[in-house]
């Protein structure tokens, strides 16, 4: 009996140590995507700001003033 628990012992020690390195991976990877999802953000704010930028009142006006003093 003695050897049919310490198998069963060893085999749920081994699955839970595989649990625990599964669980972390998965932290890991959302970690990640966390942050590609964040430079994405970033990136596209940076466009929509550069497209924004160019059709403001502000922009036009002051491209007019340069190209005036030209």
């Amino acid at each position: 009996m003695s050897y049919l628990r310490n198998k069963y012992i060893l085999i749920f020690s081994i699955l839970f140590l595989v649990g625990i390195v599964n669980i972390e991976m998965n932290q890991k990877n959302e970690e990640q995507r966390t942050e590609c999802s964040l430079e994405e953000i970033e990136s596209t704010n940076n466009d929509n700001w550069s497209t924004i930028k160019k059709t403001s009142k502000s922009y036009k006006k002051q491209k007019f003033g340069l190209m005036a003093m030209k």
